[in-house]
Parts: structure tokens; sequence; C-alpha cells
């Protein structure tokens, strides 16, 4: 266990924003480099995302240990980058004011290759926020337990649950 003082978050956030830095030289600037040596540039959809966001000190933690220990739903962990870029299809940069949730990835990926989204396919296509238009807005569904990957039952058994909507966020903790 290690206790932080406030003024820590200001190397925490330093610390991070080097890690994605790092990450943007060392792979997505490698992979955008091979992509344009092999004239696959300008054909290739790239999308990237993750399973969870990180804690930077925000309620006191650090990584992602709230969903290990308690099951937090909180937006730090909550919120999960996606940055898509597809050129010729999308509109140049921009962000989005839309909530949208992983389910959207796979229609969007569909839609963005010409493959026809099935109909029983739970998510969206994102398509048309990223061309910059807009979607109707609806909520997100969240659910967590603590123990992470390795909960034993009676961890797993703890729910913490989570509905989004516009500016409002209701977190219910399910006892086992």
């Amino acid at each position: 266990i290690i206790d932080f003082a406030p003024w820590d978050k200001t190397w925490v956030d330093a610390f991070y924003d080097a890690e994605v830095r790092k990450m943007d030289e060392r792979l997505f600037g490698r992979l955008r480099r091979l992509l344009a040596e092999l004239d696959l540039d300008d054909d290739t959809v790239l999308i990237v995302s993750a399973d969870h966001g990180e804690e930077l000190l925000e309620d006191g933690l650090i990584g992602h240990a709230s969903t290990y220990k308690e099951g937090r739903l909180y937006e730090e962990v909550a919120r999960i980058p996606l940055i898509v870029r597809a050129p010729g299809r999308l509109a140049a940069g921009g962000r989005p004011p839309a909530v949208v949730q992983a389910i959207d990835v796979m229609p969007t990926v569909l839609e963005l290759t010409g493959t026809p989204v099935p109909a029983d396919v739970q998510g969206r296509s994102l398509v048309p926020l990223l061309r910059g238009e807009s979607l109707p807005a609806r909520p997100a569904f969240l659910e967590t337990s603590a123990g992470g990957y390795g909960a034993d039952p009676e961890q797993y058994s703890r729910r913490t649950r989570a509905i989004t909507q516009a500016r409002w966020k209701l977190i219910w903790y399910t006892p086992g």
C-alpha cells in the first residue's frame, strides 16, 4: 500500500502522459511508417481502444485497483479511448460529443469495410458520428465485480452496475 499526497497527481499524470507518448512513438508510429512503406496507409482502417480506463488519483487510487478490489465504475475506469483512423472515409480530427460503447466498435468496423451489419447486432455503427453527423442519444450500461478476472464466487456475486444518460450516472452496488 502506498499513500499519495494531493500534489503527487502532477507527476502521476506526467508519467502516464509519457507512457502514452512512448506507445505512440514505438508502436503506432512504427505501424504508420510500415503501412506507408507498403503503400497501405490510405487503405487501412486503424482502431485503437482499451478494456478499461486508468485511475490517476482522481479518487485516491492508481491504475485500475478499484476494479480489482472494489468493483467501482467511476468515470476514470469506465471511460476508454476509442481512436479511429480511416483515410478518405471520415472527417479529419474531432471528438464526437456522444457516449459510445465498446459494443459499437464491431458494427463500425463492418460499415467502414463495406460489410453488411447483421440486424441482431447489439451495438450501432459510429460512422455517422465520425463523419461529423449526429446519432440519437442513448443510455450506456456498465457492470463489473470485485476481484477482476480472478474473482472467487463470493467476490463475483457482489456486482456493481451503472447506467449513464446524458450528464447523469446511477451506480448501484449489489451485495452478494
